[in-house]
């Protein structure tokens, strides 16, 4: 009969024990869930943060949809086998007179029967071109300094002198 009451006493210690260790763990979880959920808050950014962000940037440099409309007409008019043929339509003009539609500024059909060996020669004089100035500047590059840190320099130099 004494060992009822110790080994009662010693089960309610053990369901308090576990109790408390169980409290202790789901707060422990809880809390690095919580945790978890705050660092996700401060450095995950919303789903339409960065398309609002774009669309604040596009608005004030509206140009570039032009830009790239013009990028795109050029790589179709390069991409075709035929010389190019560039019209400037009247229709649209602001004038009390009506100069019909589009006329012929450049027409390039001459020009037809050269231009894949043009357009290869082209690109290759672009390329070396290209790579000859990259070669030029290799020493800015790996100084981290450009050629305008040297026209500062000049500058400041200038101004010294007087």
């Amino acid at each position: 009969m004494v060992f009822e009451g110790f080994t009662q006493g010693l089960a309610t210690l053990k369901n308090t024990l576990s109790n408390i260790l169980t409290n202790i763990l789901n707060a422990i979880s809880n809390l690095v869930a919580d945790l978890l959920n705050g660092l996700k808050n401060l450095f995950v950014p919303e789903e339409d943060f960065f398309s609002e962000k774009f669309a604040e940037f596009k608005s004030h440099f509206t140009f570039i949809d032009t830009f790239t409309g013009f990028v795109s007409q050029f790589q179709n008019m390069n991409r075709k086998n035929e010389a190019p043929s560039i019209l400037i339509d009247f229709s649209s003009a602001e004038s009390e007179y009506n100069y019909g539609g589009k006329a012929v500024a450049l027409n390039l059909s001459w020009y037809s029967r050269y231009k894949p060996i043009a357009d290869i020669v082209i690109t290759a004089f672009v390329y070396v071109f290209f790579i000859w100035r990259f070669y030029c500047r290799i020493p800015e590059i790996i100084r981290g300094a450009g050629i305008s840190v040297d026209y500062t320099s000049r500058i400041s130099k200038e101004v010294d002198k007087r």
